[in-house]
């Protein structure tokens, strides 16, 4: 309170806190200092609070003074949990993702996943990987490739926390070679001589790269 003039004399000043509760002000106990410690949880958080200071004169006569209300603002607070994985990081194989143990101050959370790929050194969302579990295709096409899991929480207040998994390596799984019965017509008495594995172009082969 300053700026303060009495004409009746130097006056003693008491402050009191209060909180509007359903378009009532209430005097929270204890609130009676020149400063209010607002908990560091959500106990006031959205709340309407304003002080009031009324000063007394050494006649007896007291002059109330109404400050502006204020609303009790929100603090991000860090969600907290475990983001384990489970499955099989292989040709053909899923992993799943799973958030667990999650708790935020700020309440109720919810969980996306997105599964990411490795890319030259830079992290890069897998198009329409965006479920708890990444099918691994049963070929050859991520077979070297590490990935991982991203879970991001989001609270009630719009406030993100984002956990991100270990890599994985994607290992191969040996496929069996494919191969085609050849034919040949030959002249009676005659000698055939061939390859059985080059007898029908790209028929036989590896998906593995391995050596027929």
């Amino acid at each position: 309170l300053t700026d303060l003039v009495d004409p009746d004399g130097a006056v003693s000043t008491a402050f009191q806190w209060q909180e509007e509760i359903a378009g009532t002000w209430i005097d929270p106990e204890g609130a009676t200092a020149a400063t209010l410690a607002i908990p560091d949880d959500q106990s006031f958080v959205g709340r309407n609070v304003r002080v009031v200071a009324t000063t007394t004169d050494p006649f007896g006569g007291t002059t109330e003074f109404t400050g502006q209300a204020q609303t009790i603002a929100n603090v991000e607070d860090e969600a907290i949990g475990t983001l384990a994985v489970s499955g099989t990081a292989a040709e053909g194989g899923s992993l799943t993702a799973a958030l667990n143990d999650v708790v935020d101050a700020d309440g109720a959370v919810t969980i996306a996943y997105q599964w990411q790929e490795d890319i030259g050194g830079t992290w890069t969302n897998i198009e329409g990987a965006n479920t708890a579990t990444l099918v691994i295709p049963d070929n050859q096409s991520f077979v070297g490739k590490q990935v991982r899991a991203v879970a991001t929480t989001t609270d009630p207040f719009g406030g993100t926390t984002q956990f991100t998994g270990q890599a994985r390596t994607i290992a191969n799984v040996n496929d069996a070679p494919v191969a085609v019965n050849d034919q040949a017509s030959v002249r009676e008495d005659r000698t055939v001589i061939g390859n059985v594995l080059n007898g029908t172009p790209g028929a036989d082969n590896d998906a593995d790269s391995d050596t027929l």
